[in-house]
């Protein structure tokens, strides 16, 4: 005597093919019943990576709402009767949940990155060839704190930087619908020094009713950005003597005792951008004493 198959050996498949990141995944258990038994009710249950992910239900279907990485595996499903008098097992198969888009990357322009530069951060990922008309939102992140909301921009400019915005830099990336989203690593970003501060210094270092006293304001330029130009202006008790010029020195052809007092200067780039002060120099000037015969 010969038995008929009641119903034919399950097989798993999914949709879409192939799954992305962030996509509704849905698993199906097809088999098919006899003519003769096609109102037979079946019950179908899931497994993955041998571990059951749902348990027998009338639904031939099984859901995952927004896939990720991890639930890529190795997927089967169980098909019985009702009283689980007949049972069959769907062979393995493994589906692989592909990446959306690239875990981010954070980049710096200049590079270096001096006092002044118009810094542009930007946040490097790539989407997957099947789906590049997806709609990014880029953020970024300094030590730990929000510096540009989501938008659909993966830059963020600082207009003229300064050594305070040297730290740890970090970028996210998410979909439009938010239910997909990667931090880059965490990059450090250091702002290196234009020029250094300038010292003020007083040649000769004694003065005397009627020399001839120079103010030098002695700086330093970085080694990547030699031809800067700088603009350097003089003070005594705050109060501007020399405005800016081109030339470091501040010269008194005749100095007098009234010339006394406390003196600084500031350097600043043409553009304005980077400005410093140098610390207060005394300058005392000692009066000639008169010989009378």
């Amino acid at each position: 005597m010969n038995f008929a198959e009641l119903f034919s050996n399950p097989v798993i498949k999914v949709t879409p093919n192939p799954a992305v990141e962030g996509d509704e995944m849905t698993l199906t258990c097809y088999t098919n019943l006899i003519p003769l038994r096609q109102t037979t009710k079946l019950l179908s249950a899931f497994y993955k990576d041998g571990h059951n992910v749902r348990g027998f239900s009338p639904s031939n279907k099984y859901g995952v709402q927004s896939v990720s990485l991890e639930d890529s595996g190795k997927y089967s499903c169980m098909v019985e009767t009702m009283f689980g008098n007949v049972r069959k097992k769907s062979l393995v198969s493994y589906i692989q949940v592909h990446e959306l888009f690239s875990s981010p990357v954070i980049e710096v322009m200049p590079n270096p990155a001096l006092e002044g530069d118009e810094m542009t951060l930007t946040c490097f990922t790539n989407l997957i060839p099947l789906r590049q008309t997806t709609k990014l939102l880029f953020a970024f992140y300094g030590d730990g704190h929000n510096v540009q909301g989501f938008s659909p921009s993966n830059r963020y400019g600082v207009q003229s930087i300064h050594l305070e915005d040297s730290g740890k830099y970090s970028c996210m990336v998410e979909t439009m619908s938010n239910n997909v989203k990667k931090e880059s690593p965490v990059s450090y970003i250091t702002v290196h020094e234009l020029f250094s501060d300038p010292l003020i210094h007083m040649t000769p270092n004694e003065t005397t009713e009627g020399d001839h006293i120079t103010l030098t304001c002695g700086t330093s330029l970085s080694q990547h950005r030699q031809t800067t130009e700088l603009l350097f202006a003089f003070y005594k008790e705050g109060c501007e003597v020399q405005g800016f010029n081109s030339s470091n020195k501040y010269q008194i052809t005749y100095i007098q005792v009234k010339d006394s007092g406390n003196y600084s200067c500031e350097v600043k780039t043409s553009t304005n951008g980077v400005r410093k002060v140098s610390q207060e120099i005394q300058m005392q000037v000692q009066g000639k004493c008169v010989v009378m015969f």
